[in-house]
């Protein structure tokens, strides 16, 4: 037997998947009725692709079953059409797949699930598939797959049945009574008329393009013949194709007058192709396109364009790329008849891209198979069966040397003349019997599998072919035992089998986690599924603390976890650990035999670690913590496992990323409602008393745990404490808030904010009482002016960040203003009761014509006013005038001029 014969029969090798994919396609334009289409399809897959049992599942009018409406089975008489009907329930697989929108997939079927049948199951069925029919958001039914073999489904086929089913839901569409472009008309849109040449533009598009999948040139040359006869040869237009792992825009399709012209790619955010990529929205632009792009905030590129249309290719929240219309000479040359027919033709170009890119990675993957199997050819071809000729007592005649090699021996003269039960005791009595039953049986079994330990005490698999010799004169009868090793086959598959096991499973522990919106709940059944599904040891997650120093123990799987938990189980960063050194160094690190790592931190919870992998969580520069997950097993994590890890890793990360800004903002809301509330309450009181008590008691409110402080300055820029809460007062008796060397002293210094993550010795500050670990202190400033300093200590190291700061720098800057309104009002109220008083005064005074009344009211009236207790007026004399004085022009001077 031959090593290319042995290898086509271990291995089936069905049509390749694009060839299922292209004519499965075409009959969706050549068939006529819909029902005829179903069943092409069900015997194509079928066929095609080895699967035994192939349905579809249709709803029914009311949408609350599926009822099957085609089949290819090896028991159709036991699945009659329009009989077989299953409710849309999460009890059923069918219902679930309904609900979830996603394939649901069960690689073996259980004993009691086989004993206890649903009606729509084959009754050899060993594996089955269940994959949604959907086209956009419209669910249509259920493509229904068995196999009688179990994991009969690994990824690489999963994805080219999910393709099938697209182009299934797609036939609903094209065989709808109604026209496309009524039938994908968004609901709530205006029904208006649309020209025929316009409206039919995605119905000739379609057809004509079903039958030339897969070639790509073809699809943009009948794009091309469509818009040139439906708009005329002056308009320009592309085909624009988003990579999201570039960030850029190419152009594998664009005209300018007819002329095809090539543009280099585009980031994305250039242009107003970007903006409808970027938008997920379609943009009519029919004047002024260059004013509207400077709206938008769009940088045009190339000749602006007197009219304007693009439209998103997507697919479910997937952005593909654009089509895109433009007039470079006439505004007003598109309206919302060609905007809506743009859309549905960019639905069917976002179906044909996406279809496109499958079969493509459905291609590439059939050339990975092929050359998995001519690999395996060779391998076969390179080493020679096992060959033994065997008399009618199952002794040996003859064994060739990949026998002799095999038993370890040198010499045939070894192997002469024994059975297998010489060579291998009891563990080769189950061989000789089936050598001895075909030897007298006379009939050939051929590749019958074997399983034994070898002599050298490995697991080895064989398929063994024995071939009986008709007697003759010479001898007895014979047999020609020929045995192919598959060992190393079978390790493959078994191998490729965990690893496809462990990509699933990663996948639907991602999905998961990403979805969630609580970090406990994630991080508990990550962890509890990394342990289960992936067939691990132990898995927990660490997590940064506030000040970035250690590692502290979020969740961990098992009871084991929650024990290591509730002990305030943390490792620094940096320290002699896996976790530690693997946060510090911000890599992977892998020990493969934990006993031979010096960094290895023996844990007498986990006395069966033999390897552990930790994979740092982070999302770009930013390190949340590390996954950590360990095995019974030694090197049980190869450079494959590593790689899904670090991937799962990631995506943890993110999902943990999205939870903590999630939760920030729902603060951040949180806390502007709150300090709305303070402030609108502080604001109505009258004196600077009423609002710092009312402030200070809206905050206490929100952070019960913490102290906060209010110092202001008084006339002298002194400050004084005005209302304190959560300190002790005799904390707060000190006269040192001016210093510098003080918190609320420094801020008052330099006119800003300070943030203290920790009160260590290697800082100049203290906290105000013993205790704290941080601080927050902020300046009440308006207008440039500082009017004094909200202080807030707590408990917590690190417990505000830059979020924290500029929250309450807002608060500050609006209560620094009502204290500032609030004085100015008290200070207009004192000088209005100044001049009401000095008013009275003024007309009690005026009502007196007696001086000394005068001098009584007026001395009166001031001691009341200032509250004084004594008051004296004194008038002096006035001075006598020249006229009156004994020399009235002034003394006589001497004969020298002096005064005398």
């Amino acid at each position: 037997m031959s090593g290319e014969k042995a290898s086509d029969d271990v291995l089936h090798t069905p049509l390749p998947y694009t060839q299922v994919i292209s004519e499965i396609t075409r009959a969706i334009g050549v068939v006529s009725h819909h029902e005829e289409f179903l069943n092409s399809a069900v015997h194509k897959i079928a066929q095609g692709l080895n699967i035994p049992h192939v349905a579809i599942y249709i709803f029914d009018a009311d949408d609350t079953l599926v009822v099957l409406k085609a089949i290819h089975s090896p028991t159709p008489q036991a699945f009659p059409i329009n009989q077989i009907t299953v409710p849309v329930n999460s009890g059923t697989i069918f219902g679930w797949t309904i609900a979830n929108q996603r394939s649901y997939y069960l690689p073996q079927l259980e004993r009691d699930q086989i004993q206890n049948r649903a009606p729509y199951i084959w009754k050899d069925a060993q594996s089955l598939l269940a994959v949604p029919v959907i086209a956009g958001t419209k669910v249509y039914g259920v493509l229904d797959l068995q196999s009688g073999q179990k994991n009969a489904f690994p990824p690489t086929l999963h994805s080219v049945l999910c393709t099938l089913a697209d182009q299934i839901a797609l036939s609903f569409l094209v065989h709808n009574p109604k026209p496309l472009a009524e039938s994908l008309q968004p609901s709530g849109s205006p029904q208006s008329e649309i020209p025929p040449s316009v409206s039919s533009l995605p119905d000739a598009f379609l057809h004509a393009c079903l039958a030339k999948l897969p070639d790509i040139s073809e699809i943009y040359a009948e794009l091309t013949a469509l818009i040139h006869q439906t708009y005329g040869l002056d308009i320009s237009f592309g085909v624009a194709l988003y990579d999201n792992t570039q960030h850029q825009i190419t152009f594998p399709l664009l005209l300018e007058h007819g002329q095809p012209i090539h543009v280099e790619p585009l980031p994305l955010g250039q242009g107003l192709t970007s903006y409808v990529i970027t938008q997920k929205t379609p943009l009519l632009i029919q004047h002024g396109v260059e004013a509207m792009a400077q709206t938008l905030g769009v940088n045009l590129i190339g000749t602006p364009a007197k009219s304007w249309l693009g439209v998103p290719l997507r697919l479910g929240e997937e952005i593909l790329g654009a089509i895109v219309l433009q007039d470079l000479h006439h505004e007003a040359r598109f309206n919302e008849n060609d905007l809506h027919t743009l859309e549905v033709l960019a639905t069917f170009l976002a179906w044909i891209f996406h279809t496109h890119r499958l079969s493509e990675k459905a291609e590439a993957a059939q050339r990975q198979v092929v050359r998995e199997q001519t690999l395996l050819t060779t391998l076969l071809e390179a080493l020679p069966e096992r060959i033994a000729i065997k008399d009618e007592n199952g002794r040996v005649l003859y064994a060739n040397q990949a026998l002799l090699q095999h038993y370890g021996v040198s010499s045939l003269a070894d192997l002469i003349g024994k059975t297998e039960v010489d060579l291998f005791g009891e563990a080769g009595n189950l061989d000789l019997i089936q050598d001895l039953e075909v030897i007298h049986s006379d009939e050939a079994r051929i590749k019958t599998p074997n399983y034994y330990f070898s002599p050298q005490g490995e697991n080895t698999w064989e398929l063994v072919s024995r071939i009986p010799i008709n007697s003759n004169e010479n001898g007895g009868p014979r047999l020609i035992r020929i045995a192919q090793d598959i060992s190393e086959f079978i390790r493959t598959e078994q191998v490729a089998q965990r690893r496809a096991e462990q990509l699933l499973a990663s996948a639907e522990i991602a999905r998961e986690a990403i979805s969630a919106r609580d970090i406990d709940t994630m991080l508990q059944n990550a962890t509890n599924q990394i342990r289960e599904r992936l067939g691990y040891y132990h898995a927990s997650v660490f997590l940064l603390d506030p000040l970035g120093r250690y590692g502290v123990l979020r969740e961990a799987s098992g009871d084991v976890g929650q024990i290591m938990k509730q002990s305030g189980h943390r490792l620094a960063v940096g320290s002699r650990s896996l976790v530690g050194q693997a946060m510090a160094l911000g890599r992977t690190i892998v020990a493969n035999n934990v006993q031979g790592n010096p960094d290895y931190y023996p844990n007498p919870l986990l006395p069966e670690t033999r390897s552990e992998i930790v994979v740092p969580l982070r999302v770009g520069d930013r390190l949340f913590g590390a996954l950590d997950v360990q095995s019974r097993s030694y090197d049980a994590f190869q450079a494959e496992d590593v790689q899904i890890l670090e991937t799962l890793a990631g995506l943890l990360a993110i999902a943990l990323d999205n939870i903590l800004l999630y939760t920030r903002t729902q603060q951040n809301l949180t806390q502007h409602r709150h300090f709305y509330r303070i402030i609108s309450e502080a604001s109505v009181q009258l004196t600077p008393e009423e609002i710092i008590e009312k402030t200070l008691q809206g905050l206490h409110e929100i952070l019960p745990q913490d102290r906060l402080a209010i110092f202001l300055l008084n006339r002298d820029q002194v400050l004084e404490l005005k209302a304190y809460t959560g300190f002790e007062a005799e904390s707060l008796e000190r006269s040192t808030w001016q210093t510098e060397e003080s918190v609320p002293g420094w801020v008052i210094a330099h006119r800003q904010a300070l943030r203290i993550s920790e009160f260590t010795s290697e800082i100049a500050f203290h906290p105000l009482i013993a205790g704290a670990h941080s601080a927050l202190a902020l300046p009440l400033d308006y207008q440039n002016e500082i009017l004094g300093v909200l202080y807030i200590e707590s408990e917590w190291p690190a417990a505000f960040d830059e979020s924290d700061q500029e929250l309450f720098t807002s608060l500050t800057t609006n209560l620094a203003a009502i204290l500032t309104n609030a004085r100015l009002i008290h200070q207009i109220q004192i000088q209005a009761e100044r001049q009401r008083r000095l008013y009275e005064i003024t007309s009690k005074i005026r009502a007196l014509t007696d001086v000394g009344n005068i001098l009584q009211t007026s001395a009166a009236e001031i001691g009341r006013a200032l509250g004084a207790q004594r008051v004296s007026i004194r008038i002096s004399p006035p001075a006598p005038s020249s006229d009156d004085l004994p020399f009235p022009n002034g003394l006589p001077s001497d004969s020298n001029g002096h005064d005398r």
